[in-house]
């Protein structure tokens, strides 16, 4: 598709010169010393060929249609080979053969490798790309998307000589605004000069995109055959009838139980037919290898496996081929495996028959409950009614009515209400109303008729089917019941009316239960500060007058206040855990935790303890309640701290459902927040898990560790008021786990 430039240093100028060759009136500068006027520095004309008349002959450049046009109107001057009049022979010969030729040529000539195409070359470059704007450009500036590509081709042929070949190569090119794969079979192959230099590259070639993209369309058109083969797990066969060879794939020779090999004879395919079907089918395939029949194959037989004695059911189509002679030379086709699609319609052959015995007992059924039942077929227009269905209309059993019969007892004022539920049954697919019937008797009676809109494949309604009941009784009873609903109704207000007032006396109470909390733990708590202010100051001024024992007391009276108050502060935190306003909102729970640890900050620092928190979820609490929360738990892992190791706790959540967490006290129609408080503490045994939420429980002596009792009954009347569950795990030595389980946001 292109030629090249040859090295400069390829002919020297004196030789050029002495070889004095037509068309070469211009040679490389040797020196400095002279410059041409209107030719590039490099270039100046060969001294003795300035007497010669130019050769004007540009017959080579006639023809080549649009390109042939092109080359005459390019302004070729301006360029490194200089006006076409002084151009080499080698090069006017190359240029008439590659224009006048219907075989898409390009050629690359010079130094500079400047390109040259004829019109069979020309699509190739398609729209809105290269074309024309590269002719007599540099090689490399007019491919630089492809450089990479053919430049290892170009030196090839310029540095040894040697043409190339390549054949349905992917070389994409930029054309029609775009760059796009383009396939091509090519050949570079080096041209001559005067010298014997390689003065350019002709590329001769072809674009074979199409063929590609057809041969990939056909492979993939065979891939989705086989595909669609495999995925319909069918079975293929081909047998040649002058040869009698059989061949099939894999699937096939499983069932038949035939040895996995290219072509077996069709008598070996036959044994596997099971005795009672062989018959028919060899009767069948010669049927199908005469012409006259049209060459159709289509039965249904039973094979064995040679193998494993395995029975199926197949349905084998195909067809036979015939020459001009009508002689058949192939038969083919395709088998299915309809074992269980036969048993399938046996089995269904069979539960028709028993809907049938069914639909008699359900009739028998119908009639005892009272119920009359119809059926109309849309499609006829026909109704059929039960004898008991004419009963309810009055008439006795037996008595023969047409449809319109029929209606006629419908009331009146109800005969709309009756077209309308017909109506809409087609689009619903059921019919359910209520309407007076007028008995021969004059008489008035209610009956509800409910009803089901069957369907064909294409969704048209085939026929009705329905039960029809009296509910005059029913009817009767109707006020009543108004009567009592009004009663009920009225009993329902005035209850609603007390649970209100109840609800405000509620309320009014729990405001006083909060005044008199605040109350009683102020008046509580002031006295106890005397006496730990008083008891203070007497030990202070009066320690030299004190003798132990009476230190001891005070002591004693000290640890007594400061339980007392710390008491009565956790039991006004437990009681406003019922009664506090319960605001949620979905927070992050590491900001929760990250205040908490900042008010234990310095009982972490005392305790050299940390505190662990991974995978936090953003979960929807009550922000102040689940803080002391928290607080309660980090408290309660320092308290019980090893004094073997520094205190570590470690804090986890997730989302999850109760089947994920295996806990029976969890909803199972709804997801959960699983929160793991974990420490490495003392622990305790596991018999006391579900005592230590209990208020005033304790595990230990108050000598051995502080505290009310009061801490973890707080935890867990939070969680319940985050309709949750907690449980606690420990072992001895080992530390504790507290698991926290609320719905999640």
């Amino acid at each position: 598709m292109i030629l090249i430039n040859p090295n400069k240093s390829a002919a020297p100028a004196s030789s050029v010169m002495g070889k004095n060759l037509p068309g070469y009136p211009f040679a490389l500068q040797a020196s400095n010393e002279s410059k041409a006027p209107h030719l590039p520095q490099e270039i100046i004309f060969n001294p003795s060929m300035e007497a010669k008349k130019a050769d004007h002959d540009l017959k080579f450049l006639s023809g080549g249609g649009e390109m042939g046009k092109l080359i005459r109107q390019h302004d070729w001057a301006n360029t490194t080979l200089g006006s076409p009049e002084f151009w080499p022979q080698s090069l006017r010969i190359t240029l008439g053969i590659l224009l006048n030729s219907r075989f898409p040529m390009f050629l690359w000539w010079g130094p500079e490798l400047l390109c040259f195409y004829n019109d069979a070359y020309r699509p190739s470059l398609g729209e809105n790309g290269k074309h024309p704007h590269i002719l007599g450009i540099k090689a490399e500036d007019a491919w630089p998307e492809i450089w990479d590509i053919i430049k290892p081709l170009i030196d090839q042929v310029l540095i040894k000589g040697e043409a190339t070949w390549s054949e349905d190569q992917l070389v994409p090119i930029f054309r029609n605004g775009k760059i796009e794969d383009v396939y091509w079979t090519f050949s570079y192959s080096p041209v001559r000069d005067e010298t014997g230099t390689i003065g350019g590259i002709l590329v001769i070639c072809n674009e074979t995109t199409e063929k590609i993209h057809t041969l990939q369309e056909l492979n993939e058109s065979k891939n989705e055959l086989e595909f669609a083969i495999e995925a319909t797990e069918l079975g293929t066969w081909d047998y040649n009838p002058s040869t009698n060879h059989f061949s099939s794939n894999k699937r096939l020779k499983e069932w038949f139980g035939l040895p996995d090999q290219q072509q077996i004879e069709l008598q070996d395919a036959l044994n596997a037919i099971v005795e009672r079907d062989r018959d028919c089918v060899m009767e069948a395939i010669q049927q199908a290898l005469d012409y006259s029949s049209g060459g159709h194959y289509d039965i249904e037989f039973t094979i064995k496996s040679a193998l494993t004695q395995q029975e199926t059911i197949v349905h084998a189509k195909g067809r036979a081929w015939f020459n001009d002679d009508h002689v058949a030379y192939r038969f083919n086709g395709t088998l299915e495996d309809v074992t269980m699609k036969t048993y399938a319609l046996r089995e269904l052959e069979q539960t028709i028959s028993e809907l049938d015995q069914n639909r008699v007992k359900l009739n028998i059924v119908i009639d005892a409950s009272g119920l009359g039942n119809w059926e109309f077929d849309v499609q006829t227009g026909e109704v059929h009614y039960s004898d008991r269905y004419l009963e309810i209309l009055g008439y006795p059993k037996g008595t023969k009515l047409s449809h319109q019969q029929i209606v006629k007892h419908i009331h009146p004022d109800d005969l709309a209400l009756r077209h309308k539920a017909f109506e809409e049954a087609f689009q619903k697919g059921e019919i359910l109303y209520q309407s007076r019937i007028i008995w021969n008797d004059g008489s008035i009676h209610w009956i509800e008729s409910k009803g089901k809109v069957f369907y064909d494949d294409e969704s048209k309604p085939l026929r009705m089917i329905g039960t029809l009941r009296d509910i005059t009784n029913e009817k009767q009873m109707t006020l009543e019941q108004k009567s009592f609903a009004i009663q009920l109704e009225n009993q329902v207000q005035e209850r609603t009316q007390e649970l209100e007032r109840k609800n405000i006396d509620l309320e009014k109470m729990n405001k006083e239960l909060e005044s008199f909390a605040y109350i009683s733990s102020h008046d509580l708590q002031e006295p106890l500060r005397k006496i730990q202010t008083f008891a203070t100051r007497i030990i202070e001024k009066e320690q030299d007058n004190l003798s132990d024992i009476g230190k001891d007391y005070f002591r004693r009276m000290q640890e007594s206040a400061n339980r007392m108050q710390i008491l009565i502060v956790d039991l006004l935190a437990y009681s406003r855990m019922n009664t506090a306003e319960r605001k949620y909102e979905i927070v992050d729970l590491n900001e929760i935790i990250e205040e908490v640890k900042s008010d234990l900050s310095d009982e972490l620092e005392a305790k050299h303890a940390t505190i662990e928190a991974t995978h936090m979820c953003h979960v929807k609490i009550i922000p102040f309640q689940f803080q002391q929360l928290l607080h309660n738990l980090f408290t309660n892992s320092l308290k019980f701290a090893s004094p073997e190791r520094d205190p570590h706790i470690v804090i986890t959540s997730k989302i999850g459902t109760r089947d994920e967490f295996h806990v029976d006290k969890l909803d199972e129609n709804i997801e959960y927040c699983h929160i793991s408080v974990a420490d490495n503490g003392i622990g305790f045994e596991q018999e006391y898990g579900d005592k230590i939420f209990g208020l005033f429980q304790r595990l230990h002596s108050k000598s051995e560790y502080n505290g009310t009792g009061i801490g973890l009954a707080i935890v867990k009347k939070i969680v319940e008021n985050h309709n949750g569950v907690i449980t606690a795990t420990a072992e001895k030595d080992k530390g504790a786990t507290f698991d926290i389980y609320f719905p999640a946001p």
